[in-house]
């Protein structure tokens, strides 16, 4: 099907409007006759390109031969059978034709009892002209068999309901050929990684972390935004590493102590977090550094394998973050079997494939975490060159200037300086806060919002509206002129 008019613009509230602004979420109404034709989850696409719609309505698309077989005999059911066509195919098609050298057929049974007619009789011709309009399919009707009793009758919505559904039927079969391989382990096949031998010291270093309470973590950059979030309800923060050696100085000491004893009185959890990038010098350094963060009761958060073997070797409780891109459940165990207590999954993957990872998790018995990310700007890039020195040596720009990149559609990317280091994140910030309430459902332990981008006012408002949003009460965030996504959850599902 190609084409359709909007009729209607419908904000989420259900009110009309006659126009919508870059980044708000309105639903489209659309001709009723195109509305019979789409379903809900279809993909679909918008232009206002003339030509593009022109072009494409003159593009003969090709369709797939069928042949239909009829039976239409009086006090029986009314029955069409399709079967597919084999059509003339390319060398390089040659072998999938030979693959599937069988014909496929199915054939479809209607609920209706063909009758005798008391008036006008349904015509073998009748029942041809139904069985023929194949217009809303990949199929053209090839060949039409009709094996029908004299003197019947049959309404004309049965014959069409019966084309449509044997269609549909032979559609979903041949699609069935081309399904992929699944992307996650066979449930009944992942519990060889379940030894309880091996999983026995790893559970036990675990078993104090884990929860089934859904946990809010956050991730900030500064020390001041750290007990804002604490004060919020935050039950876990993540911030740099740096931020332990400045909390700790002497001259810092005394000062933060008591808000880190308090930290631990209150059960919130302090995860420290090395740099994205990491020489051979710099992780010697690390190691002084991560005994004093664990002495101190506090963890790691660990974004490359390097950082997660040392940790293992200093029994330094670690999280594996979302750098591993973390895309199945073998994965996240093998984390788990190394020491990590969570494991946070890729922000690639969409809700049923989280789910699906958590439920083999659960079937293996494993007790570690699993992390999601549902607010924040994701980084897109992380480069150990400094992007902005020459333009600040320069003085085109000032180092503390806001500095973004704008494609050919406008879209802003924030670029980020961290030390040496350049950092560009998403033009749009992920935001699930309207589906908390369900984030339950899909086994995760944690949600997490990245907001090492924001200020104080905000963390404080973010942080409160999202822990709201786990109890159950109703929140908004104000947009402040930011363009929201919801990701890949909504993806392929």
């Amino acid at each position: 099907m190609l084409g359709s008019a909007v009729t209607g613009i419908v904000t989420i509230a259900g009110d009309h409007e006659k126009s919508a602004k870059k980044g708000e979420k309105v639903g489209l109404e659309i001709s009723s006759k195109t509305g019979r034709a789409v379903q809900k989850g279809d993909e679909l696409y918008l232009t206002t390109d003339t030509q593009l719609l022109d072009t494409l309505q003159k593009t003969k698309l090709k369709t797939l031969p069928v042949s239909l077989k009829v039976k239409a005999r009086e006090g029986e059911p009314f029955t069409v059978e399709i079967r597919e066509e084999g059509r003339k195919s390319s060398r390089r098609e040659r072998n999938a034709s030979e693959v599937f050298a069988d014909k496929t057929s199915v054939e479809f049974a209607d609920e209706c009892i063909v009758q005798g007619a008391e008036k006008a009789p349904t015509t073998p011709e009748q029942i041809e002209k139904a069985m023929g309009s194949l217009g809303d399919t990949p199929f053209e009707a090839a060949s039409i068999a009709i094996e029908a009793d004299e003197n019947i009758f049959i309404p004309v919505g049965v014959l069409k309901n019966a084309r449509r559904k044997a269609a549909d039927l032979l559609l979903e079969k041949i699609l069935r050929r081309y399904k992929k391989d699944q992307k996650y382990p066979l449930l009944e096949n992942f519990n060889e990684l379940c030894a309880p031998e091996k999983c026995a010291i790893e559970a036990s270093r675990r078993g104090s972390i884990t929860s089934k309470k859904l946990l809010l973590s956050v991730e900030v950059n500064g020390i001041s935004s750290l007990f804002e979030a604490a004060g919020e309800g935050a039950d876990i923060i993540y911030i740099l590493i740096s931020k332990f050696e400045e909390m700790t100085a002497p001259e810092n000491a005394e000062k933060h102590a008591e808000k880190l004893e308090n930290l631990k009185v209150e059960r919130i959890e302090l995860v420290f977090k090395p740099p994205l990038i990491t020489h051979d010098s710099e992780l010697d350094e690390l190691k002084p550094l991560m005994e004093k963060i664990r002495d101190a009761g506090f963890s790691i958060a660990c974004s490359d394998l390097g950082a997660a073997q040392l940790a293992g070797d200093l029994a330094v409780p670690f999280a594996a973050q979302k750098e591993f891109n973390i895309f199945n459940a073998f994965t996240a165990s093998t984390f788990y079997h190394s020491g990590a207590f969570r494991v946070t999954l890729s922000s690639e993957l969409n809700r049923s494939e989280i789910k699906n990872i958590c439920e083999a998790l659960q079937t293996c018995g494993e007790e570690g975490q699993t992390e999601i990310l549902v607010y924040g700007r994701e980084l897109m890039l992380i480069t150990e060159n400094d992007l902005l020195k020459p333009l600040i040596d320069r003085k085109i720009v000032r180092s503390e200037s806001e500095v973004f990149l704008v494609d050919q559609e406008g879209s802003e990317f924030p670029v980020k300086r961290l030390g040496s280091r350049t950092l560009i994140y998403n033009s749009k910030v992920l935001d699930m806060l309207k589906y908390v309430k369900n984030l339950r459902g899909y086994g995760v332990n944690v949600i997490r919002l990245d907001l090492s981008l924001n200020n104080v006012i905000e963390i404080k408002e973010i942080v409160r509206v999202y822990k709201d949003a786990i109890e159950g009460k109703e929140g908004k965030l104000s947009t402040r002129g930011v363009e929201y996504t919801t990701g890949h959850y909504f993806k392929g599902v």
